[in-house]
């Protein structure tokens, strides 16, 4: 049984909210099992609350990330290096911290707030993890010799001893100087993040489907293993490979299997496949989509309107201008997200394939969303 608090990503989310009301906020450590996101909360979610608590834009909130886990105290110390004070004596300097360095051009640079993650700091060496106590004081906020400048907010992220990624017990002295939480995986959260952010409908409602999906902990065998991150990484490999697959009919082949069990070990792998074959009947033939985009079916579900687009477009090649132009026509029935994420990806096919989009709906589209499509097309 863990000695920390369990909490899930949103309610670490309002205890961060409540701890960036301080004037200088106290650091937080996340403690988990590998993959499931808590350097990436860290990354893009916590910008977003700092910038709202402090008042200022999410731009001007840098991150910087470092991994003590594969540093040298000295790094995070200095360098001891003998001088000369005013009298002639021989006196010990320390050289400025790379980190304190980093911090500060940042600052140079424009940021209002600087975020610094420790990442995997349960992975440190002891002399270490004694260099980085100080800037984990909120009373102290010191490496080496060296303030930390104002406004700057120390995070830290590592796995559980139990884990078996190398990490180990912080050392006793650490936790009594942060806010010390053991990330509770919401599989339920993470379902609505997905989806919110466009990952493979395949990949999301296999995970719905199936309370297992995710492991629960380190197998004691060794191999891949389902975790948040890994199928992160599985559904661009499933956008690539129905991108790819101008014939496919909702039936994952052996091989494509396989390939996503390397991200999601070869039990979950197995469930998205079953998935697949349970719902391919609700998604459009894409020849349907390409020839009669006003009467193909566009299913309800946000992630199966996204897979019909996938498997559509992964037929393109086949066809000429017209069927890109009655693909922009049946995307113009999604929902208004999908809609914008789908057309401007068409537009950038299209381009790449050299079929031209210029029915009037189409060309409406590009001149609105110019800069989207210039920015994917980058």
């Amino acid at each position: 049984m863990s000695t920390y608090p369990q909490m899930t990503l949103s309610g670490i989310a309002q205890t961060m909210q409540i701890n960036l009301m301080r004037e200088v906020p106290q650091t937080m450590m996340i403690l988990g099992q590998s993959g499931v996101g808590k350097t990436q909360w860290f990354r893009f979610e916590l910008p977003k609350l700092v910038a709202d608590a402090k008042g200022v834009a999410v731009d001007k909130v840098a991150v910087i990330l470092t991994q003590p886990s594969s540093r040298d105290a000295t790094e995070f110390a200095g360098v001891g290096i003998p001088s000369k004070n005013d009298e002639g004596q021989l006196v010990t300097r320390f050289s400025l911290p790379n980190l304190i360095e980093q911090i500060e051009s940042e600052k140079a640079s424009g940021a209002e707030w600087v975020i610094v993650i420790l990442d995997e700091l349960s992975g440190a060496a002891d002399d270490v993890m004694k260099a980085v106590a100080p800037i984990l004081d909120v009373k102290q906020k010191q490496l080496g010799e060296f303030p930390l400048p104002d406004k700057t907010l120390v995070v830290a992220s590592g796995n559980r001893s139990k884990d078996k990624a190398g990490s180990r017990r912080l050392l006793g002295h650490l936790p009594t100087r942060m806010k010390t939480v053991e990330l509770m995986f919401s599989r339920l959260d993470w379902i609505e993040w997905a989806r919110n952010n466009q990952v493979n409908e395949l990949i999301v409602g296999a995970a719905e489907a199936n309370e297992n999906f995710f492991a629960d902990g380190t197998p004691t065998e060794d191999g891949p293993y389902s975790t948040p991150r890994g199928a992160v990484e599985a559904a661009e490999d499933l956008d690539m490979f129905m991108r790819s697959t101008s014939d496919w009919n909702g039936h994952l082949p052996t091989w494509m299997v396989d390939t996503l069990a390397m991200n999601l070990g070869i039990g979950a792998a197995n469930m998205v496949a079953e998935h697949s074959r349970l719902v391919a009947h609700d998604v459009p033939d894409p020849l349907e989509i390409l020839t009669s985009p006003d009467t193909a079916n566009v299913p309800d579900n946000s992630g199966m309107q996204l897979l019909a687009f996938n498997r559509a477009l992964g037929s393109l090649t086949r066809f000429s201008d017209d069927a890109a132009n009655n693909l922009f026509t049946y995307v113009t029935r999604m929902m208004p997200e999908n809609m914008i994420v789908s057309g401007v990806e068409l537009a950038k096919t299209a381009a790449q394939k050299g079929l031209t989009l210029n029915s009037a709906e189409a060309q409406q589209f590009m001149i609105k969303y110019s800069d989207l499509i210039g920015l994917v097309a980058k």
